[in-house]
């Protein structure tokens, strides 16, 4: 717990903010009201506002200025090659967690896992603000007579000398209230068909890739994933990716025949899909927005929430045994994270439900497909990454890398990997996402990509036509995946404050290893 706030206002319905008085130990009142925050001695923030609706808490703590003071937080959803660290900067927003550096030590702060909240951090030259979005969509919520646990502050003080991934690391198990980082698990090794294919893919060839990946895996005795990306579904179009989701088209048809030949051929397959976009006619009253017959669902109704497990539900029934669902914020709020900043939305946003937060429906769409989804695996991408750490199994926690242009590749898979590293097995496993192997990108590049995934001892995909890949190529390929596989050491950046896309790393037993990424990261993507 971070020293007592200097102020806390709250931003009302009309659009205004309030300062809160200090009326008890604990207690923040706006004056003439029942409106009230709570700060407990385990640093849990509470909202209690049963007659005013409120927009947003800001929680201002005192901070002592320091010219040398470097910073670095987390993002909102995936990153997307904007991780870094940073020098003062007062218009810089940091997600969920941050870490303040300077000569005389390390201090973090942040919000446990599973917030009811969207939660973020400002800093000016005496202050420290942790922003909390506690609306309904774009509405202020409605609480009634319901107390919001908005989030419980963690902090934790470092000496000055350790190293930042070590800070991260620790401070990630931390917020997930772990003890110390986990043991990390072996990573999950497979294909996906999205960076060759695009969408134009079919049940041919993902079952020569998976026959491909098998035999790569069989000296190791494991068993890959065969993730099915977009492509497979009904209605799939070349301008819509969205459901229904009740069956293949015609390049996949049966899909239970389908899971069932992946596993025949000894690997595990898995299953992409959009949860929020349908162009099922009778959702149609269950719309949050709508463009001609395309469909966004709300989330916060629970007929929606009904029909998406009953789709995951379909899947698992099907064979599938990994879910990826996709999509699912960008859908709600009209921007990626990256846009995001203290707004969040790009467009109004209306919800069915104005008595719970945009986070708690978040959060409650990720239960549902998780509860659904029974013994499968389930993979998040384009989910907000606090509410999903302790929820997923897996999480995408950057941009698309490429397979069309190896500078994206760096900009979004090395920055993500090397600054989300920490957060491998406290709030999930990891997904930095693909190698995309295509004659666009000299294997040259991509073997450093590669070599760092397995090196990194994170999820390690591969999409790539495997079959007709060159017997040199299937070799590295199998190298790599054998030394993931052995998951005995990790690499790490050497330092996070030697730039975005680190070159330099290191394993825990003091191996150096050295990448060349040989690309210009000031061109724009």
């Amino acid at each position: 717990m971070p020293a007592d706030p200097d102020k806390i206002l709250l931003e009302l319905e009309d659009g205004t903010w309030h300062d809160l008085v200090h009326d008890h130990i604990e207690s923040w009142r706006l004056p003439d009201s029942e409106t009230a925050v709570t700060i407990t001695a385990d640093g849990t923030i509470t909202l209690f506002s049963p007659h005013l609706l409120v927009a947003r808490v800001r929680v201002d703590f005192p901070r002592a200025p320091r010219a040398e003071a470097l910073f670095f937080g987390d993002a909102f959803e995936r990153s997307y090659g904007d991780l870094q660290v940073h020098r003062f900067d007062d218009g810089q927003v940091y997600d969920w967690y941050l870490i303040e550096q300077n000569t005389a030590g390390q201090e973090a702060i942040g919000v446990a896992i599973q917030p009811n909240a969207f939660c973020a951090w400002t800093v000016k030259e005496t202050t420290r603000t942790l922003w909390l979005d506690v609306r309904s969509g774009t509405e202020p919520v409605a609480l009634g007579a319901r107390a919001l646990r908005c989030c419980r502050l963690v902090t934790h003080a470092y000496p000055a000398a350790q190293r930042l991934t070590a800070v991260l690391a620790d401070f990630c198990a931390r917020l997930a209230g772990r003890a110390t980082p986990p043991v990390r698990e072996a990573p999950l090794v497979g294909t996906n068909d999205w960076y060759f294919a695009y969408g134009a893919n079919s049940r041919q060839l993902i079952v020569e890739n998976a026959r491909a990946m098998a035999a790569l895996c069989q000296p190791f005795g494991y068993r890959p994933w065969v993730l099915i990306d977009d492509g497979w579904q009904v209605q799939h179009a070349a301008d819509y990716n969205g459901g229904p989701w009740t069956g293949g088209n015609e390049k996949f048809g049966d899909m239970a025949e389908v899971a069932q030949e992946l596993r025949d051929l000894g690997t595990r397959p898995g299953l992409w899909f959009r949860p929020l976009v349908t162009r099922e006619s009778a959702l149609a009253p269950f719309a949050l927005h709508q463009e001609e017959a395309t469909i966004t669902l709300d989330p916060s109704r629970p007929e929606v929430l009904a029909q998406v497990a009953a789709d995951v539900r379909r899947f698992v029934s099907w064979g599938f045994e990994l879910i990826k669902f996709d999509f699912s914020a960008f859908d709600v709020l009209g921007r990626w994270g990256n846009a995001t900043g203290l707004d969040y939305f790009d467009r109004p946003c209306h919800f069915a439900d104005r008595t719970h937060t945009t986070a708690e429906i978040f959060s409650q769409l990720y239960r549902t497909i998780k509860d659904a989804a029974g013994p499968a695996l389930v993979m998040g991408c384009n989910t907000a990454s606090h509410l999903s750490a302790g929820l997923l199994d897996v999480m995408r926690i950057g941009d698309d890398t490429s397979g069309v242009s190896f500078h994206r590749t760096v900009n979004r898979g090395v920055n993500t990997l090397a600054f989300r590293l920490a957060q491998e097995g406290s709030f999930y496993r990891i997904d930095a996402d693909c190698v995309g192997i295509t004659d666009a990108i000299p294997w040259a590049q991509n073997c450093e990509w590669l070599r760092l995934l397995a090196a990194s001892n994170t999820t390690l995909f591969v999409s790539a036509d495997l079959p007709g890949l060159p017997a040199s190529q299937k070799q590295a390929l199998q190298v790599a995946i054998g030394e993931a596989l052995r998951n005995e050491t990790q690499a790490v950046p050497a330092d996070l404050r030697a730039g975005r896309t680190p070159q330099d790393w290191r394993t825990a037993d003091g191996e150096a290893l050295s990448f060349e990424w040989n690309v210009d990261l000031s061109e724009s993507l």
